[in-house]
């Protein structure tokens, strides 16, 4: 008959809430907050430094150098 059977439309689902994340407490501060600090990031294409200037950025800082 020439006619193609669709499918019916459905509605979509209702989103499911996530779990609250739960997040780990800041680690304690160890940097001088007045240093710069050079990390190194190894990856397939090589290594890419970066300073991280902890006056201006301290718990960034602190996280990386607890994170090393």
């Amino acid at each position: 008959d020439g006619k193609k059977d669709e499918a019916a439309s459905s509605q979509s689902p209702e989103p499911t809430p996530s779990e609250s994340e739960s997040k780990a407490p800041a680690p304690p501060m160890t940097i001088d907050k007045k240093a710069s600090y050079t990390m190194s990031l190894g990856t397939s294409q090589g290594d890419i430094a970066f300073t991280m200037d902890a006056a201006k950025t301290p718990q960034t800082a602190n996280s990386f150098k607890a994170l090393a």
